[in-house]
């Protein structure tokens, strides 16, 4: 089913600049966009790069990912949801 993979399906493109991580990326998301969903975005766009920290990496991925949720009418795990909520209102996200 379209957006709904049975598994998980995780890589890390990693490499020094110009070396076709990006290229590579475009290549895989135009091969699988007809079975899965893809989320493509600039964390530079995005972030200020020199001073990210990994609670701003977390929110705006998260921020993207509802994104989707919502364009494609997914329905999320409650407890996860919760989960994610709960951390939010955290003294580490103040």
């Amino acid at each position: 089913m379209l957006g709904k993979p049975d598994g998980k399906l995780q890589r890390l493109f990693s490499g020094y600049r110009g070396c076709g991580k990006s290229t590579e990326l475009n290549k895989l998301q135009r091969g699988i966009s007809g079975e899965l969903i893809v989320l493509n975005f600039s964390v530079l766009k995005e972030l200020d790069p020199v001073n990210i920290n990994y609670v701003e990496l977390f929110v705006i991925t998260m921020e993207k990912l509802f994104e989707v949720v919502e364009t494609y009418n997914i329905s999320l795990n409650t407890q996860l949801l919760k989960s994610i909520v709960e951390w939010s209102c955290t003294a580490e996200i103040d």
